[in-house]
């Protein structure tokens, strides 16, 4: 339930994010300078980037990680209850089997 819920948090951010770099058009002279040179990720000097792409690259960054973070923790969480609940079950059966009658 928990991995459904992550894989759905996951596309729905690339999803935001393709609709977010699609409006701005930072990535235009990405593709046209790796077009050109090969697998060279950089960016022609004719064309700078806005400093507003980069804020919205660094704010979409910076989501990311910490929705990366509350799914983790959530995760963690959930791994400890059940690790607990498996635990005291297991400690109850024992118990039981061991004490004589």
């Amino acid at each position: 339930m928990l991995q459904l819920y992550a894989v759905f948090c996951f596309l729905q951010l690339l999803v935001w994010l393709t609709l977010v770099l699609l409006h701005s058009h930072w990535w235009i002279p990405v593709l046209r300078s790796q077009m050109n040179n090969g697998l060279t990720l950089r960016y022609p000097s004719r064309t700078p980037v806005s400093p507003m792409a980069q804020r919205s690259t660094m704010t979409l960054w910076s989501i990311l990680q910490m929705m990366l973070q509350l799914v983790y923790r959530e995760a963690l969480d959930w791994e400890i209850q059940r690790w607990k609940k498996n635990t005291n079950h297991k400690d109850e059966a024992f118990l039981q089997v061991t004490t004589p009658d």
